[in-house]
């Protein structure tokens, strides 16, 4: 390869004075460098410059942009840009490597214009930086981020990523169907300019406990497409490398269906409750762990004062030794699956 000291004389011109004192720093600056005139001549190029298109300097110094390289493309971005320079405008974009050793590599392109004694541009710096790997970083982030849309899109439930600023970065898409927007007109937008004030209003504490470190879940009515929803939200800390929140995640379900259920049975059970209570006799349900899981008016020799402080505890934790002596082999063949009676004295 040619080096820099080999390049030909240059007219003594105010172009080339300033290459003159530019030229050396162009050669350790460790990056491909060149110079292009207001004729689009190539005037300087460095080593590096070389390198990167794996030419020698003749094919460079002297020759025209198009001669060195002849347009293969319609929407070669390099032309446009150089005249953007001319200009007087300072152009920075990334390209793909068309030439060359490294044709299909990424660089970052850097056009800056070179002025004259009077400020008029007489020339175009080219810089031209590496950033193969950072596009590759880029690429991969961008995979992993399909993936995981693909996975949360396939579980169905609203999951939404919110930063400390409460801008929301994340939503898949049920939380965007939920939102009644697009992903443009979500993302980047705060959470407070989405959400309707009475909404804001009620999962306000639980945002704050969740970004003091806090995983929290909570209920609450919600308009959504379908119509108002019960729904369940979890609210979940995101903490960096050092265990500072940088964000919450917020997974919401619709729980409408089995609130109403809940619901039902809770009716049914005050309803039952209410005719077992005024029956007259002594009525429980008892699990097979042995603990009263349902229980009206205490007998008389319960050994406790309400039927609300035996619900959950064992039959030996309600009952007298000698109850639990009598009773306890009685209730292990009914839970068997026999039916059984028996008779006995209570204290009165």
């Amino acid at each position: 390869m040619q080096s820099m000291d080999h390049r030909p004389d240059v007219p003594t011109n105010e172009l080339a004075a300033r290459l003159a004192e530019l030229a050396p720093g162009f050669d350790l600056l460790g990056l491909p460098a060149a110079v292009v005139d207001a004729n689009r001549t190539y005037r300087y190029v460095n080593a590096r410059y070389l390198e990167h298109f794996g030419c020698d300097l003749p094919a460079f110094v002297g020759r025209t942009l198009g001669e060195v390289f002849p347009r293969t493309r319609a929407s070669d971005p390099r032309r446009e840009n150089y005249l953007r320079a001319m200009a007087g405008e300072t152009v920075v974009f990334n390209r793909q490597t068309m030439h060359g050793p490294l044709t299909g590599s990424w660089v970052r392109a850097h056009y800056m214009p070179m002025r004259g004694a009077l400020s008029e541009v007489i020339g175009v710096v080219i810089v031209l930086v590496d950033v193969q790997q950072l596009v590759d970083a880029e690429q991969a982030l961008a995979d992993r981020e399909r993936q995981l849309s693909l996975i949360t899109d396939s579980v169905g439930l609203p999951i939404t990523y919110i930063d400390r600023a409460g801008v929301i970065r994340f939503a898949n898409r049920p939380s965007l169907e939920w939102a009644g927007r697009t992903q443009e007109a979500m993302i980047g937008e705060t959470f407070a300019n989405i959400v309707p004030k009475e909404t804001l209003e009620f999962v306000a504490p639980f945002v704050a406990r969740a970004l003091a470190g806090e995983t929290v879940s909570y209920e609450r009515e919600a308009v959504l497409p379908q119509g108002k929803r019960r729904v369940r939200g979890h609210v979940i800390p995101d903490r960096d490398a050092a265990g500072e929140v940088r964000g919450i995640l917020v997974v919401a379900m619709d729980i409408e269906d089995d609130h109403r259920l809940r619901e039902a049975l809770l009716g049914e059970r005050k309803r039952l409750q209410l005719v077992i209570d005024n029956i007259g006799v002594p009525m429980s349900y008892i699990d097979r762990e042995l603990r009263f899981r349902f229980a009206n008016q205490p007998g008389h020799d319960w050994g406790v004062a309400s039927a609300d402080n035996a619900i959950g505890r064992r039959i030996d934790e309600v009952f007298d030794a000698a109850t639990v002596e009598r009773i306890l082999p009685e209730v292990r063949r009914a839970l068997a699956g026999e039916k059984r009676s028996y008779e006995r004295l209570a204290p009165m």
